[in-house]
């Protein structure tokens, strides 16, 4: 990629991730909360990626970091759900879970994509 791409991927992925971060934490107040901050945090990273190449993203979040915070997401949100389950009404219930939901979501998704961009696919018949 040419270096205005870079800048321009640099700027914008720094806001792109405030932004993830932002909705994760006010999530009780918006409809997917976390949902929907973990796939804008996942498509920061995946942004630097398509920028930089695979190296620079492996060096921001190696898979296995990706791994950790999907399950650490999903066992919070188990924990969160479950065990308090008739406080699951409070809002720090709902902040909880809305952060451990952005995790999961946001791991799993930059997991996702990493390991489809880590195969080449030979096409028969092509040059």
């Amino acid at each position: 990629m040419s270096s205005i791409v870079k800048t321009i991927v640099r700027f914008v992925s720094a806001m792109i991730m405030l932004f993830g971060v932002y909705l994760i934490l006010h999530g009780e107040k918006l409809p997917g909360g976390g949902f929907g901050g973990g796939v804008i945090l996942a498509s920061s990273f995946v942004l630097l990626t398509l920028a930089y190449g695979k190296k620079l993203a492996l060096e921001k979040e190696s898979p296995a970091t990706s791994q950790f915070l999907a399950s650490i997401g999903a066992l919070i949100f188990m924990g969160a759900i479950f065990i308090v389950w008739p406080e699951s009404a409070r809002p720090y219930v709902v902040m909880v879970s809305d952060l451990a939901i952005g995790m999961l979501v946001g791991g799993a998704l930059f997991l996702a994509f990493m390991v489809l961009a880590s195969y080449r696919i030979k096409i028969r018949g092509g040059k």
